[in-house]
Formats: C-alpha cells, sequence, structure tokens
C-alpha cells in the first residue's frame, strides 16, 4: 500500500498540465475567442465622370453619432479597404466613417446597396453589420481642378485669378492664379454646388462665369454650376 502511494504522488508530480489545467479558455470565453469579427470592406472611388480611387484615406468604424471609434484602417492604392471592429458591438451595426483630406470630402457611408455614397450627416448614414461588403463607395471630391486656356489659341492663360464661389449666396470660398500652364487647383472645397469665376483682365483676358459649354459668360445668372473635381479646360477670351 505504501508503495502504491508513492507512485500515485510520483505521477501526479510529472503529470503534464492539460489545456483546463494551465488556464486556457474554456465554455463561453473560449467560443468568444473564436468568433473574431468579420471585417466590412469596400473600395473607396470620386469623381462620377472618369473613376479615380480614392488611396490613403482614413475609414473609421463609429459606434453611433459622436460615438468612439472601434475600428480603422487607411484605403490602399487601389481605394480598397477591409476595417474590423475592436470594441463592443454596437445595436444595428457600426457606422462607417470616412475622414475627409485634399481629394475626397469626408462624412458617413449610407445606402443599402451598392453603389453606396460618402453623406455629409448621421441622418442619412447607415449602420453596417459585421462582414458586409460594401462595394463602390462613391466620395465628392474636395477639390476643383482644370485649366485655363485662350479660347482662340487654346495657349495657357498664366496668371489667371480663379475663385470658386457658392452658388446659394455667390460667396467666394477659394480662390488661386493659374500656373504657368494654366493649370489651377482649389481645396479643400466641402460641398458640390459652386459657380466658378476668372479673372484674366491683369494678364490681357475677359473676366467672367463659367458657362454650360465652358466658354466665360459675363454674368452670374449665365453661369453654369461648376462640379467638383476635374472640370477641364475654361475658355478665356483675349482682350
Amino acid at each position: 500500500m505504501v508503495l502504491l502511494g508513492l507512485a500515485a504522488a510520483l505521477a501526479a508530480l510529472t503529470a503534464v498540465p492539460t489545456a483546463s489545467s494551465a488556464g486556457a479558455p474554456t465554455g463561453s470565453s473560449a467560443r468568444a475567442a473564436q468568433a473574431a469579427p468579420a471585417p466590412i470592406t469596400g473600395r473607396l472611388v470620386y469623381d462620377f465622370d472618369d473613376v479615380r480611387a480614392a488611396a490613403g484615406v482614413r475609414i473609421e468604424l463609429r459606434s453611433g453619432p459622436g460615438g468612439s471609434i472601434i475600428g480603422s484602417t487607411t484605403t490602399d492604392s487601389e481605394g480598397r479597404f477591409s476595417v474590423v471592429r475592436t470594441g463592443p458591438l454596437p445595436a444595428g451595426g457600426s457606422y462607417v466613417r470616412v475622414v475627409g483630406n485634399n481629394w475626397v470630402q469626408g462624412g458617413i457611408v449610407g445606402g443599402d446597396s451598392s453603389p453606396r455614397y460618402v453623406q455629409a450627416a448621421f441622418a442619412y448614414a447607415r449602420r453596417y453589420a459585421d462582414g458586409t461588403a460594401l462595394g463602390r463607395v462613391w466620395a465628392l471630391p474636395s477639390f476643383v481642378r482644370g485649366q485655363v486656356v485662350d479660347a482662340a489659341t487654346l495657349a495657357p492663360v498664366a496668371g489667371a485669378r480663379v475663385n470658386l464661389r457658392r452658388a446659394s449666396d455667390n460667396v467666394r470660398v477659394g480662390t488661386v492664379l493659374t500656373a504657368s500652364n494654366g493649370t489651377f487647383r482649389i481645396y479643400p472645397v466641402d460641398g458640390e454646388d459652386f459657380n466658378l469665376q476668372v479673372n484674366g483682365l491683369a494678364v490681357g483676358h475677359e473676366l467672367g462665369y463659367r458657362a454650360c459649354n465652358a466658354q466665360l459668360v459675363p454674368t452670374i445668372g449665365e453661369a453654369c454650376g461648376a462640379p467638383v473635381g476635374y472640370i477641364g479646360r475654361v475658355y478665356a477670351d483675349a482682350l
């Protein structure tokens, strides 16, 4: 009997610990460890006339309006993103927030099917469950870019003043001089309803507003709203 007792004690001392005895998760904790949230995926693009990937843009998962960040990532060179929730799952799912930069306007993703759009306010957004494939997500460009050229010769017009004016009240929200090759880029831009004014008087060209045919017209009443993003050439007559 003494020998049997010694053998049992020796076996207990040399036994290899089991997963449970080593402190491994069991029961509900083990199931929670295995249930990692599936990522929300998509592709962020801008410029409706010529689809362009929005690279290097921060994407956040939010618990709610004014809520905490519960996941984040950055779009790759093709505008694609895959963001995993790292915080508690909000009721109904997570909001997907696009953080604006000098290329795209920020906001909250909305829409029930692809393509979806970046909305300016939470009122127009929706929540998405873990694992949702958003598909293509459209963001408004946060710039206006183009080139002022002579209407007759198509030569670049350098040094012309380009003003971006809000369509609702004609308030100037951005201004820049054209470069030596006639190009300009105004940023950051917030919104989408603007008129473009070109003042070429200092460099021998007319003053006017961009019309729908990209010519300049003398009054804002004849103007055509300038889209945000790439607008191409604007034609100015020489004086």
